[in-house]
């Protein structure tokens, strides 16, 4: 398996650009433990704050490559994927609130993957003003989606319909 199939594993389960860098220190932590330590025990990992998440999903990525490192090649395959996930795009996406429901965000990535960029990583800002909406952006363009955007280009539409309410209310 050459180190592109490995980047396909890893999008399959990573969507933002943050947990792509944080998942690569642990293959990095999860290897090194591998080759060059005596100790097998799980308290090299729990020292180095490692999620349980992140523990296992590193864990399958492996299982699906188990001859792709070796105590030879591990920093430059290493160099090789981190090289390819930094060339992947960045979408930045704009939320109202923190997404903390994983599928949700695989949901929000599976479309930003079919209808904008099939490799992309997303960069997730949370603005309150998009509530109701979002808004992304690609190759420096931004799209917004947003309530407040579709409430202010159709400002004076919704001020004429609450004035016509105003003045003659329905019976």
């Amino acid at each position: 398996m050459d180190s592109q199939k490995f980047i396909n594993i890893i999008l399959q389960d990573t969507f933002t650009r943050e947990d792509a860098v944080r998942r690569l220190r642990v293959l990095r932590i999860i290897l090194e433990q591998k080759f060059f330590t005596q100790s097998k025990d799980s308290s090299l990992l729990q020292s180095r704050d490692i999620s349980p998440d992140d523990y296992k999903i590193v864990q399958s990525w492996l299982s699906l490559s188990p001859d792709l490192f070796n105590h030879i090649n591990i920093y430059k395959v290493l160099n090789n994927i981190s090289n390819s996930l930094d060339k992947l795009p960045d979408i930045i996406f704009y939320v109202a609130s923190e997404i903390n429901d994983p599928l949700y965000l695989a949901k929000i990535t599976q479309w930003v993957r079919e209808f904008i960029a099939p490799c992309a990583l997303l960069d997730l800002k949370v603005d309150p003003r998009k509530v109701g909406g979002l808004a992304f952006v690609q190759e420096g363009r931004l799209q917004d989606y947003s309530l407040a955007l579709f409430m202010k280009r159709k400002r004076q539409d919704i001020l004429d319909l609450i004035r016509d309410y105003s003045i003659s209310p329905p019976m």
